[in-house]
């Protein structure tokens, strides 16, 4: 018979071997939103102007813009395919590192149409790559702390939000707005790396390691009476 699981609190994020991965989660939570939230709020200035410079109606600018948001459409459905083809590992890779290149071209004086077709590619693949940074987290934490740890995730990725809208309505380059951008979606390629691949695996995988661990912390001498049963699960798991 199963036991009832205490719930964990914000803390034990940080506790029991969870704490680098919570911190990469955090990071990634800011930087996947803050580049999300970014492209967003700048898509319509850089239409607006580029309507503005060539003459174009404003219906055109819109109809771009409804464009790029469309794309979240296919590159969703495509994301939910290659989330469990490739895994979510390679998929966040593939969708944050193609953000963060559109991203960066965005923010250069190409031609309205180029405009339109690079917003496509970036808002579509970062939408997705938002997607990931939350499925990954949902699989990565274990059960106890997984209420928490998926609200702290979402909390820092709101304020990744704000800072994305403040730097978005500041009178900031494009190019510079661009560049920052590039750099978060980049690091998050890099930093999901240091994260275990949860595709295809048990969910709580990650609490029988934590019990596997614990059990070194406990004297030889009584672990016998402390995982009397194989199916045991401590408050950890």
């Amino acid at each position: 018979e199963l036991e009832e699981e205490e719930s964990g609190t914000m803390m034990d994020m940080f506790r029991e071997g969870l704490a680098f991965k919570s911190t990469i989660l955090i990071v990634m939570s800011v930087f996947v939103f803050f580049s999300y939230t970014s492209l967003i709020l700048m898509i319509p200035r850089v239409f607006y102007e580029a309507a503005d410079e060539s003459s174009v109606s404003y219906t055109f600018d819109y109809g771009n813009i409804l464009t790029t948001a469309a794309s979240e459409i296919p590159f969703g459905l495509s994301g939910m395919v290659l989330f469990d083809l490739i895994g979510r590992r390679n998929s966040l890779s593939l969708y944050c590192g193609t953000s963060a290149v559109m991203c960066l071209l965005f923010g250069l004086p190409f031609s309205n149409t180029w405009l339109m077709i690079i917003g496509l590619f970036a808002r579509g693949s970062g939408t997705v790559a938002f997607d990931a940074v939350l499925i990954i987290a949902a699989e990565t934490f274990p059960t106890h702390v997984r209420g928490a740890g998926q609200s702290v995730c979402y909390a820092f990725g709101i304020f990744g939000c704000i800072l994305g809208s403040l730097v978005a309505t500041i009178n900031l380059s494009y190019l510079l707005t661009s560049t920052m951008m590039f750099i978060c979606s980049l690091s998050c390629v890099v930093l999901v790396w240091q994260l275990q691949e949860t595709n295809g695996q048990n969910i709580d995988e990650s609490s029988l390691q934590l019990r596997s661990d614990k059990k070194k912390l406990i004297p030889a001498e009584i672990q016998d009476l402390y995982f009397q049963d194989e199916n045991f699960c401590s408050p950890v798991c």
